[in-house]
């Protein structure tokens, strides 16, 4: 119904716990004759190259432990559509041979058929339930990611709730798909399984779709408190400023990322700043599906307006709209980021963008920025 497969890391290694593990395992075996600094520094360099490190493990039994912290760093679940996978996974981690390896999971992504069909199919949904039960097997989890999923929302009334990961720092969702979800509130109910989570991450998330729902939810365990949010997806949803006023906790949060931000944007975004302008330290945003065009009759700056694809090619003024974004209340703020897509942008369809418009339409913007901003940098 599903299968899991191993991935090699990408990124970083656990040297020195390989070599504490090794020193302290493997004291009664014959080991190599090269220092264990040196064998770590060899299986690093292999550590995207998972032929090679399979052949490593069988040099001695010492490496065996060296080369699992890569072969097992990373670990995909893919489910299908008779949800068997995320089981059939966790069948497998209550096996000798998963509870070796599960120490060494450091990242797990479980991903529905879109991430590797050419055919669109509905969403898997997972039982969180299940979800929970993994990630409990888990210890040394450090991110999850779910991709091409969906899962149901938590009964307000329940006492059942799932188990929860106290290690699982990143959670990272992937082209969700909004509307099989019944409210917004189903969606971030999966936070309660990471009630130590510091960082949330969304990419190709459209937000735009469902309503938060009237019914008293579950508040989220006092010990969530992100301090960073990127969304690479469709800029931030009314939604998140509402949930964030009723069930999250953003007292800690200090770095935000928002790509995409369209006119109609400006608005949502900017009240969602002013909830957190005492303590946001750094904001990056990136500008998307928003045209510039001449517009007649005086203005304070020789700026073009902005027109959004969205609203009909409707006008809007950048000095009436910008200002919205309520930066000069920012006054913690020490790094601001501004994206501007060009023509070339992929992410970005349509005609060539005029150069000129942008930079302009960024000045305005740059006027409000608050005096303790320590670094500006922009991309055009």
């Amino acid at each position: 119904g599903g299968y899991w497969a191993v991935g090699c890391a990408d990124y970083g290694s656990d040297s020195m716990d390989a070599i504490g593990q090794v020193s302290s395992v493997d004291a009664g075996h014959h080991a190599p004759s090269l220092p264990s600094e040196i064998v770590v520094s060899i299986l690093d360099y292999f550590r995207r190259d998972k032929i090679t490190l399979f052949s490593c493990s069988l040099v001695a039994k010492s490496w065996v432990l060296l080369t699992r912290f890569h072969l097992f760093r990373v670990v995909t679940v893919r489910c299908g559509a008779d949800l068997q996978g995320l089981g059939a996974f966790l069948d497998f981690l209550h096996t000798p041979w998963g509870s070796n390896i599960s120490a060494y999971v450091r990242e797990l992504r479980i991903r529905g058929p879109y991430a590797y069909a050419l055919k669109p199919v509905r969403d898997p949904v997972i039982e969180l339930e299940t979800l929970g039960a993994v990630l409990d097997k888990l210890t040394r989890l450090d991110t999850l990611e779910l991709e091409a999923l969906a899962w149901p929302g938590i009964d307000p009334d329940t006492t059942a709730m799932p188990l929860t990961s106290a290690s699982v720092k990143t959670i990272i969702l992937s082209r969700i798909c909004i509307p099989l979800f019944p409210t917004f509130d189903d969606i971030f109910d999966i936070l309660h399984l990471v009630p130590h989570a510091k960082t949330f991450r969304g990419h190709g998330v459209e937000w735009r779709k469902p309503l938060l729902s009237s019914e008293p939810r579950k508040r989220f365990p006092a010990d969530l408190q992100l301090e960073s949010i990127i969304l690479k997806a469709t800029a931030l949803p009314q939604q998140l400023v509402d949930l964030s006023q009723s069930r999250l906790n953003l007292q800690s949060l200090t770095s935000l990322s928002v790509w995409h931000i369209r006119a109609e944007d400006v608005e949502v975004l900017g009240r969602f700043l002013l909830s957190v302008s005492a303590h946001l330290r750094q904001l990056h945003m990136k500008l998307g599906d928003t045209y510039f065009v001449d517009e007649p009759g005086p203005r304070k700056y020789n700026v073009p307006a902005v027109i959004s694809r969205a609203n009909g090619y409707v006008s809007v003024s950048p000095e009436t709209t910008w200002p919205l974004l309520n930066l000069s209340e920012c006054t913690a703020l020490e790094s601001f980021w501004i994206f501007v897509p060009m023509d070339d942008d992929p992410e970005l369809p349509g005609p060539a963008i005029d150069f000129v418009p942008h930079w302009e339409s960024v000045e305005v913007i740059i006027d409000t920025l608050p005096a303790g901003v320590r670094n500006i940098r922009f991309g055009l």
